[in-house]
């Protein structure tokens, strides 16, 4: 077939379907009535309404023409015809409870949404007889139908499993005769049927939505290149809108750079892998959907350019990666029947699309190597011939190895000032300013509710705009009223929620980045709607019970994540968690009991919290899990803490059921923050907003439905003080106003966070079995050990919940200290440390960094070996060390501010842009060879001693006096660790101002002045 010739075919597809579905509901407007008075229940009149004489008068004029067209017409009418086959097979399922009319009204209102829907640039002509878009079309209309009858998705597999095994079979009868002429004459353009199906499964993959029939605008994915060594440097959040529109001029569209990188060696992409890094919500997964679907749209219009692979690392586990060609192989072999090592398969040149590093299970170095070993394996398909096959992998940024990969799969360099190569990634950087605009503009005017939306506040404003087309900066709005920050702005993610909130009529100015996250998810729930029921409408006890299913989900999601099977949360788990033990091995019987006892909370979970597949779920979107994650934690701490006969062992083993991702730990500081902020006496307007975040989570706790952490305090001093009306949907006033957290409550909190940690026992989530040695099982075997699993993940959450709950930096007379204050045991803190250094061969993560301040030694008597322990980044301000020595240790970049040290030995350490300033003593502190740069500046090397207390001092410089090297204006890289040491000389009177010029020497006259000058500026 000629190219153009086909391409040209493609296009009058739409208008094909218009005029067959425009004639289809002629004759069911003129027809429809006669077959209502003459059909006994919902199933028949379906059957009848679609039924071949009805459509014999439109095909009748085809005939003639069956080829023309490559045989389009019938295509259309096989499927029609045997829709109405498969929908005999589960007649009997569909209820008889709708009138004649409703049906009439559900198939016309079908229809007509279908052919306002067709877009010619949409519609992808594949010649298998299941994704022909005439097939297409059909299928999706009776799916359509169904899910409005409320059919089961079990019931509805049954019809489309029927459908797909037979629609080959009636388009081969319909054709008849001419089946073989038709076949000769599509031959050059027939995909392989698991060809077929793997390009149709990629095109849909490119609808943007959390909801099934949600198809969202897209705003190309802008991006720049990053160097690999700052990968981890926070966003700036105080640009100003010149500094903005700069670096946004300076974007790239992403397919651009993926160009730029492979363009490098054009003919060997063998060794190289192109990473994308970007924080969450930004947008990485969609752009790797997105992408996909439009080389796959490009490859079917002419069977030539890059053949895409689109792979999840959610789904790793569920593959073996231990194959020749490794998971990627296995996938296809799976799921399509695909051998890509098969002549006809390895000749065609690929683009692996892998996303989600982040979310393949375990974040360690031994992990992570196992999953990218496994994806360059495909790359082994054949070495000499095929060599320029692309893998693409995009990730959330991690700590553990993750930095080493960026670095070692030849990256795209950039030349540095020195002529050096800088090894790159590319960093998505999410909407722009404009694009946030115009994405919000055009996804509300899209909304075929725009018109009768009713908004108060803001949303009015927003929408008042967008109907009278006036301008409207949203996004500078929510800045200057600081809802989100620049970065939240970026993230395409909060846009999806502004948009939510918006047309729900949910005031959302004022509430910040965890008050959207957290109106989002309770219009969710309070939104959740029975898979095939789009009228059900949830009441407020009903959004508590469902509130509970989402946290048991939300704790199996932890659990299997740590087994690096986040992918796999099948309802009967679900079922098992709630129940809290094993109730059968057999999944059915697990949801046939539940069933039985009246329970389909499972069947009304919201589709956009979840996608599924055959019983098992997955999170639409990892932070969804994250912030319910979050919010299962608090009810945990408040649960044990506030009931009097709670267990506080019990406590600890539910929150030790795995690592949780650095954003769940965000999420759950900020709900922390949330908290105390609503345990405020005022019943001011914004701390009753803030108690509508929490409402829905602290009221869940407080049923028993579904609920293994019912809160006994909650629900006697609180909730039931309330009555709720049987269909009732707002949160009662009263509750918001006699709210249930006070000072009391939050102290209670604390102090059980406190005995947590100071508990000598610690939980792991490992699995095994007891051995007996002598007589009592003195041998524990351990399955599937790895020393780089987590330990005491409880007490590292008691940390948070302590330190974020008390520590308060306001008044500088009167500092509280969660680790002073609550006497919180040091050993076990330093342990803690020491453990996560040896579980992931890193100090400690961004999360944990802040948690470690005013830790006190003062009571202890017995030396502390610290030595070759990594500290790095660890904020130890306001602490006293006592009794410590530290031999070959890293403490660079530590905070050791307004500190104290007695007895405290530093050895051939690092103190690399360490913070040491405000000491508050120092008594037998020694320091020896403990360099501040890397070429030459060494601590306390200028005051010619170790001992800081009992120095001797010069009076001249010698070759021995302390360098400082050239830096020019780079002071601040070495003198936050010299400041505290100056400053306590000079204010003890070791020295003055004068001597203290003498003990450095200068490789520069520009270094010397700006070190002068720091030290003229000190005042005691």
């Amino acid at each position: 077939m000629n190219k153009n010739t086909f391409e040209t075919t493609v296009k009058l597809i739409p208008d094909f379907i218009k005029n067959a579905a425009g004639y289809l509901k002629d004759n069911f407007d003129k027809n429809g009535q006669d077959l209502i008075e003459n059909t006994n229940g919902t199933a028949a009149l379906l059957i009848k309404l679609f039924a071949k004489p009805l459509i014999d008068n439109y095909f009748e004029s085809k005939k003639e023409i069956k080829l023309k067209d490559f045989g389009f017409h019938c295509y259309l009418q096989a499927a029609i015809v045997q829709a109405s086959k498969s929908l005999e097979l589960i007649e009997n399922e569909i209820e008889n409870v709708y009138s004649h009319k409703h049906v009439f009204e559900v198939v016309k209102k079908t229809m007509e949404y279908e052919l306002e829907n067709i877009d010619s640039k949409e519609v992808i002509l594949i010649f298998q007889p299941k994704y022909h878009p005439a097939v297409v079309y059909v299928k999706n209309q009776y799916e359509r139908i169904l899910n409005e009858f409320r059919l089961s998705y079990s019931d509805t597999n049954i019809f489309l499993k029927h459908f797909n095994e037979n629609i080959e079979g009636t388009i081969a009868s319909i054709f008849a005769d001419d089946y073989e002429e038709h076949l000769a004459e599509i031959e050059s353009i027939l995909f392989k049927e698991s060809e077929s199906a793997l390009l149709f499964d990629t095109i849909q993959n490119g609808k943007i939505g959390f909801k099934p029939n949600e198809d969202l605008l897209y705003q190309p994915a802008l991006a720049r290149w990053n160097s690999v060594s700052s990968f981890r440097d926070p966003e700036d959040e105080d640009e100003n809108e010149e500094e903005i529109n700069q670096k946004e001029s300076e974007l790239k569209n992403v397919e651009s750079l993926v160009e730029e990188y492979f363009a490098g060696t054009p003919e060997n992409h063998l060794d190289k892998i192109l990473f994308i890094v970007a924080d969450f919500g930004k947008g990485k997964s969609v752009f790797m959907r997105q992408y996909a679907s439009d080389l796959a749209k490009n490859y079917t219009k002419s069977g030539e350019g890059y053949f895409p692979i689109y792979f999840n690392l959610r789904n790793f586990s569920n593959y073996s990666s231990e194959t020749t060609l490794g998971v990627i192989s296995d996938f296809l072999q799976n799921e399509y029947g695909i051998k890509i090592d098969d002549e006809y398969f390895r000749n065609k040149k690929y683009v692996f699309l892998v996303d989600s590093l982040d979310e393949s299970g375990e974040l360690n170095r031994k992990s992570i190597d196992k999953v990218i070993n496994s994806i360059k394996k495909i790359q082994n398909i054949d070495k000499t011939k095929y060599r320029t096959n692309r893998i693409i992998v995009t990730s959330r940024p991690f700590d553990e190895g993750f930095i080493n990969h960026l670095s070692d799969h030849k990256p795209y360099t950039i030349k540095n000032k020195e002529n050096r190569d800088i090894p790159q990634y590319i960093n998505i950087y999410g909407f722009t300013k404009n694009q946030f605009n115009q994405w919000l503009i055009e996804t509300v005017k899209s909304n075929s509710d725009f018109k009768r939306l009713e908004t108060t506040g803001f949303g009015k404003k927003i929408l008042e705009a967008i109907e009278n087309q006036e301008e409207i900066d949203i996004y500078n709005t929510l800045l200057n009223n600081k809802t989100l920050s620049q970065s939240e702005l970026r993230r395409p993610i909060f846009a999806y929620m502004i948009y939510q909130l918006l047309i729900h009529n949910i005031d959302f100015l004022s509430i910040g980045k965890i008050g959207v996250y957290l109106s989002f998810l309770n219009l969710l729930t309070k939104e959740a709607k029975h898979i095939n029921d789009a009228t059900y409408k949830v009441n407020l006890r009903e959004e508590l019970e469902f509130r509970n299913v989402l946290h048991a989900t939300t704790s199996l999601w932890m659990y299997e994540r740590q087994r690096g099977r986040q992918g796999m949360l099948k309802k009967a788990d679900i079922c098992r968690v709630l129940e809290g033990k094993k109730i059968s091995d057999f999944d059915n019987e697990v949801i046939e009991k539940y069933k039985e006892r009246g329970f389909t909370e499972i069947q009304f979970l919201s589709h956009s919290y979840f996608g599924e597949n055959d019983n098992i779920l997955h999170f639409q979107h990892q932070s969804f899990a994250e912030i319910l994650l979050a919010e299962y934690y608090l009810k945990i701490f408040i649960k044990f803490s506030l009931d009097e006969d709670a267990d506080i062992d019990e406590a600890r083993v539910r929150l030790s059921i795995g690592e949780p991702t650095e954003q769940s730990l965000s999420f759950f500081k900020e709900i922390l923050t949330l908290l105390l902020e609503t345990s405020q006496k005022s019943n001011n307007e914004s701390v009753i907003e803030k108690r509508k975040l929490l409402f829905p989570m602290l009221a869940s706790m407080s049923i028993r439905k579904n609920n293994r952490l019912f809160c006994n305090f909650t629900h006697f001093s609180w909730y039931s003080k309330f009555d709720l009306e049987e269909n009732q949907t707002e949160y009662p006033k009263s509750a918001l106003e006699k709210w249930c957290f006070d000072e009391k409550e939050i102290e209670k909190i604390i102090f059980f966070s406190s005995k947590i940690l100071n508990s000598k026992t610690c939980f792991q989530t490992i699995q095994g079995n007891p051995h007996s040695a002598l007589y009592d099982f003195e041998v524990f075997e351990i399955h599937n050990y790895t020393p780089s699993s987590t330990i005491s993940m409880d007490k590292w959450l008691a940390l948070i919940v302590g330190n974020t709950l008390y520590n308060n930096f306001k008044d500088q007379k009167n500092i509280k200290l969660f680790n002073t204050d609550y006497k919180i045991n040091f050993n076990f803190l330093f342990d803690m440390l020491k453990n996560w250094n040896y579980a992931s061969s890193y100090a400690l993560p961004f999360w944990a960094r802040e948690l470690f301040k005013g830790l006190d030694m003062t009571d202890n008597e017995v030396i502390l070996d610290l030595s070759h322990v990594n500290f790095d980044e660890v904020d130890f301000s306001y602490s006293t060390f006592k009794n410590i020595r530290s031999w070959g240790a890293n403490w660079s970049r530590t905070k050791l501010e307004y500190c104290s040290f007695e007895n405290v030995n530093f050895i051939t350490s690092l103190f690399l842009n360490t913070s040491i300033t405000n000491i508050k003593s120092l008594e037998n502190f020694e320091m020896i060879n403990c360099p501040v740069t890397t070429n030459g500046l060494v601590l306390l090397d200028a005051f010619k001693t170790t001992n800081f207390k009992e120095p001797t001092f010069r009076t001249i410089p010698q070759e021995v006096v302390a360098r400082i090297p050239l830096y020019e204006s780079k002071i601040e890289e070495y003198w936050p660790s010299l400041e505290g040491f100056i400053y306590y000389g000079l204010k003890e009177k070791f020295f003055t101002k004068a001597k203290l010029k003498l003990f450095f020497r200068f490789d520069s006259q520009e270094s010397k002045k700006i070190f002068y000058k720091r030290i003229e500026e000190i005042k005691l």
